[in-house]
């Protein structure tokens, strides 16, 4: 059996309202390096939790916010049904779609500044450089954070990350120059 974890849901003040956040971590030993894990399309849900629960067992503090708090505290939607063609799922498709695109590079960076600013004050946490990573909408988000808190996020990985090119003035190819931190992008043509 691994060590046990320590696994809990916070609740983190930003400049829009209150992000509900798992945190979670080794129960003994630190204080841990941080990372902060963004979700995909679908939401925080116990099977997504798998993938940072896996990084915290090898001694790291990760962070899990909600990006979607400003229209749900909770979301919860099944990959399988939404990448499904069946009509029946049209309507979850539709609010993934509404949530997804309302979250803009302007909250991502608020959000990403008051996670790190409440993982600072976090007794269990190494203050210094920040890993970012996330799966698809996540690995954008990981890296708008990368490049929007630059002097913190050090490591950003998106795994089949998406929404990158964009014709708005904040697209990821456009403040690329911005990311000091170090990448990492995997993509793959079947999954």
């Amino acid at each position: 059996a691994g060590a046990k974890m320590t696994e809990v849901e916070v609740d983190i003040e930003t400049p829009d309202g209150v992000m509900n956040t798992v945190v979670m971590h080794p129960e003994h030993g630190g204080p841990f390096p941080v990372a902060i894990c963004f979700f995909d399309s679908c939401g925080i849900r116990p099977d997504f939790l798998e993938m940072p629960r896996r990084l915290a067992a090898t001694g790291y503090c990760v962070a899990t916010p909600n990006m979607y708090y400003r229209k749900a505290r909770e979301v919860n939607l099944n990959p399988d049904e939404i990448d499904s063609d069946d009509p029946v799922y049209d309507d979850q498709r539709a609010q993934m779609w509404q949530l997804n695109r309302s979250i803009t590079p302007q909250n991502c960076e608020a959000d990403t500044r008051a996670v790190i600013a409440w993982l600072d004050a976090y007794s269990h946490t190494l203050r210094g450089p920040v890993g970012a990573f996330g799966y698809c909408l996540g690995g954008r988000l990981s890296l708008w954070a990368a490049a929007f808190v630059p002097d913190r996020v050090a490591a950003a990985g998106s795994f089949h990350g998406g929404g990158f090119v964009t014709d708005t003035p904040l697209s990821l190819h456009k403040i690329a120059d911005r990311i000091k931190a170090e990448v990492y992008i995997a993509h793959a043509g079947t999954d």
